[in-house]
């Protein structure tokens, strides 16, 4: 399972020598880069220990944990949802965009690693994604992110060919929700920006088919404890218990 820290490894590698030592190359903004740092090592350390089983994490720690990282990502980095476009229309969300984005951000970490469970599965639609922002952002100004997610495509084009079943590495919980995160946060910059001025409807549908795993799952999860007989509150927490 160390198929997460090889990617996060190489990102960082990656994105220390873009940034430092090609000062004429574009360049991603400073809010961004922060972010993306911070949430790098701290994700790392969630995802490290339970993929070296140091210690035990259950699931209500790991979301406590990432609430707080996605919320140190809004507050100190200043990457939020506070107007969205769409038709033509702009609407400011105040305060609301903070939970928001809070939300957000830690359910598509958890969408990206409740739909790594088949061999090259999230390494593919990992690679569709990026792929997609990479796209968008390629017929716009945004070149800097476009870099990104060519660095973000080699990495895990790379995993994915050691991933493809019989696999022989997997990406673990720091890959997955290292490569969550940073979709999450991504899709949240480019939907926020007024420069780029996508409609918010591009972040859910960039990440349509993970999301929608998560609901199926998550109702799958409800209605067969509900037939087995189990109270509606024992049905509620089987939502959230590990697949």
């Amino acid at each position: 399972r160390i198929g997460g820290v090889a990617i996060l490894s190489g990102f960082l590698f990656s994105i220390f020598i873009w940034q430092y030592l090609f000062p004429s190359s574009p360049r991603l903004p400073s809010s961004l880069l922060a972010a993306f740092t911070f949430a790098s090592f701290a994700i790392m350390m969630v995802g490290l220990a339970d993929d070296m089983i140091v210690f035990q994490i259950n699931n209500r720690g790991k979301f406590i944990l990432e609430l707080f990282i996605a919320a140190e990502i809004v507050f100190f980095n200043n990457i939020k949802l506070e107007n969205i476009h769409f038709i033509n229309y702009d609407f400011s969300l105040g305060f609301w965009g903070i939970p928001v984005t809070i939300v957000w951000i830690v359910g598509v970490t958890n969408a990206i690693n409740i739909i790594d469970g088949i061999d090259g599965l999230a390494g593919s639609i990992i690679i569709v994604i990026f792929s997609t922002i990479a796209l968008l952002t390629g017929f716009s100004a945004g070149s800097s992110i476009l870099i990104l997610c060519l660095i973000l495509l080699g990495l895990a084009g790379g995993f994915l060919m050691h991933n493809i079943s019989p696999a022989r590495v997997f990406l673990g919980d720091t890959g997955s929700l290292f490569l969550g995160i940073i979709i999450g946060v991504l899709s949240i910059y480019l939907i926020s920006n007024p420069e780029l001025r996508y409609p918010i409807l591009v972040a859910p549908l960039i990440v349509g088919l993970p999301i929608l795993d998560v609901f199926v799952a998550m109702g799958r999860r409800f209605t067969k404890k509900i037939l087995s007989g189990g109270s509606l509150l024992s049905a509620l927490g089987a939502m959230s218990v590990a697949d």
